[in-house]
């Protein structure tokens, strides 16, 4: 019994996992991986209010980093319009249109 609880004795005597332990702890893993979402102060609102009028005026081609809990995506395309009432915008791809919400554009660069 005292071989046990010398060293790593009694974790090793112990190794058996259940599925449901697993299950948790690979939950737990993955939320650590979390990213919060972050707050605009209204310079940077206006700064990206600026840049969208621009992308439309110009109808420039545009790339924009959406907010996803674990990594952030990049997309292009063109802007065709913004929904305030529903606070979300149109842009066109080369092969589909998507509606993005305004919420979750972190960033918007113009090119």
């Amino acid at each position: 019994m005292s071989l046990k609880l010398t060293g790593n004795g009694l974790f090793e005597s112990s190794r058996m996992m259940l599925p449901e332990h697993k299950e948790a702890y690979n939950e737990f893993r993955k939320n650590l991986d979390r990213k919060e979402r972050p707050y605009f102060d209204e310079q940077r609102l206006a700064e990206l209010s600026y840049q969208f009028g621009e992308a439309i005026n110009e109808e420039a081609t545009v790339r924009i980093r959406i907010y996803d809990l674990f990594q952030d995506r990049w997309i292009t395309g063109k802007v065709e319009r913004i929904d305030p009432l529903q606070a979300r915008m149109k842009l066109v791809q080369e092969d589909e249109t998507r509606w993005i919400k305004l919420e979750e554009i972190i960033d918007l660069v113009v090119e």
